[in-house]
Formats: structure tokens, C-alpha cells, sequence
């Protein structure tokens, strides 16, 4: 499905709510363990702010604990989900989707090859993915590289590059629709950043934290059953 490639903003939850409103939503890594709770309280848990402009939004997660944490919160529309077994407490094939978002769980897994097979087997022709990952050649990296050790979320298995990340979703058979360097969080709810700052690195994005990349079916991908 095409897309629109003017840039809405430069903020990563910004732009997901932009291209999913009033859609059909699976949203895949729907919590954020460890912090779903307190995310969620504050409005910054990005399910819940699908959830406020989605048409219909299913959310999967690994962590049965963040499931229950959130249902306790009055979220009951995220299910245990394993992405790269494959295997759901839902049955998905009784809901149509218009979007999959997969948001920063890609450098979580071991075998992430698996879970885009997954998902490319419960996608439609008319559907769409948005998977987001951590730019690691961002100012932010670099700066911690100058000043300190590496700095790496303790559940991430490896970095992400836009080159890399363009690598393996042709080889799991996706074409790219849209690609957007960004920050994390929302216009709203980002800290008041330095304006000359900021101005800089919108003139330089390369260097923002946040790769999107918007996927559909490659149709010339050979089917597994050819």
C-alpha cells in the first residue's frame, strides 16, 4: 500500500499514530517490561496510546507478568504472544489486521529471522508492517562510546543499522514503503531538548536514535511452498 513520504514529525510514537488511525492494529511487544506499569500510569506506554486511536487493536507480549500488570490497570486487549515460536493465547486468523507494529522488539531476539517468517505468514497483500529498532549510529551512542564503556539495554542481542536492518527484511521477503530516521518518545512528552540542538540533528538524521522502516509483501519473494 503506498504512503505518503512527508515527514508528519521526528518523533517515533508520532509518527505510528499518524499512520494507524481508525486502523485494524496488531501490535506485537505491546508491553514494556519492566517499565509497563509505570508507563502506562503516565501516559507514555505507546499500547495505550494506539488503543486511543485505532479502530480495532490487539496487542501480544512474552511477559505474562506486564499482561496481568496492565489488565489490573483496566488494558485487556494484550494477549501472551511468542513471535518467534509462533505460538498465541489468540486466535489471530479471526481478526483482520491493516497494520502489524513491531516496536523496538527485533534487537531483544536470538532468532528475529524466524519472527519476520511469522509475521510474513499471517500478513494479506493489503497489509502493512512498521518495525522500529535503535539507530546505532545515533549522537547518543557515539557520545557514550567517547565518554564511557558501551551502553546497551541489558535485554538487546545486537545493534541495528539502517544497512543491516535493509539487509534482512529483503531477506525475509519485504519490500520497503517508507523509512524515517526519528527520535523515541512523542513531540508532547519528549524533555524540552536544546533548540539549536535540535535543529542540528533534524539537519543531520543520520544521527537520531530511532530507525522506522513502514514493509509490505515482496510478491516476487518465492513462496515457501514453490
Amino acid at each position: 500500500m503506498p504512503l505518503d513520504e512527508k515527514i508528519v514529525s521526528y518523533y517515533k510514537n508520532d509518527v505510528i499514530l499518524d499512520l494507524i488511525k481508525d486502523k485494524n492494529v496488531l501490535h506485537i511487544g505491546a508491553c514494556d517490561s519492566p517499565y509497563s506499569k509505570e508507563r502506562c500510569l503516565n501516559g507514555s506506554l505507546l499500547h495505550c496510546q494506539i488503543n486511543t486511536v485505532g479502530n480495532k487493536v490487539v496487542g501480544l507480549d512474552i511477559d505474562r507478568n506486564s499482561i496481568k500488570d496492565l489488565r489490573d490497570l483496566g488494558i485487556d486487549n494484550i494477549f501472551y504472544g511468542n513471535i518467534v515460536d509462533d505460538v498465541y493465547e489468540i486466535d489471530l486468523q479471526a481478526h483482520s489486521f491493516d497494520y502489524i507494529i513491531m516496536g523496538d522488539v527485533i534487537e531483544h531476539l536470538d532468532n528475529p529471522g524466524f519472527a519476520l517468517t511469522n509475521i510474513r505468514k499471517m500478513m494479506t497483500e493489503r497489509m502493512n508492517v512498521i518495525i522500529t529498532v535503535p539507530n546505532c549510529f545515533s549522537y547518543n551512542v557515539i557520545k557514550n562510546l567517547i565518554n564511557q564503556d558501551e551502553d546497551v539495554h541489558p535485554d538487546h542481542v545486537f545493534w541495528t543499522s539502517k544497512a543491516t536492518m535493509e539487509k534482512m527484511l529483503k531477506n525475509q521477503g519485504f519490500q520497503i514503503i517508507k523509512f524515517q530516521y526519528c527520535f523515541y518518545g512523542s513531540a508532547q512528552q519528549s524533555r524540552i531538548r536544546n533548540k539549536i540542538g535540535l535543529l542540528l540533528l533534524k539537519q543531520f538524521p543520520k544521527f537520531l536514535s530511532c530507525l522506522i522502516f513502514v514493509v509490505c509483501l515482496d510478491m516476487s519473494y518465492p513462496s515457501s511452498e514453490s
